[in-house]
């Protein structure tokens, strides 16, 4: 299996990493833009960027990449 830590990856901007977390927690994107009192058009070209900056193929495969170089704190993910 591939170390994802050895791969290059842009740069998340604090808003991107916002809207990431939201996406690990499970909310959609009209969701997220209730949230963040941001358009859905907006969240879209957020959620763009961060598939192109870590490379991923989708949501799901972001949250994972995102959980294994740290972008996301493992502790986020943990259920009560």
């Amino acid at each position: 299996m591939e170390n994802r830590r050895n791969i290059y990856y842009r740069p998340l901007t604090v808003r991107e990493e916002n809207v990431m977390r939201l996406i690990a927690l499970g909310y959609d994107n009209h969701e997220i833009a209730e949230k963040m009192s941001i358009s859905t058009h907006t969240v879209k070209a957020f959620v763009a960027n961060i598939l192109r900056k870590l490379d991923a193929k989708n949501r799901t495969n972001a949250v994972y990449i995102a959980l294994s170089i740290g972008i996301i704190p493992d502790n986020l993910m943990k259920f009560n």
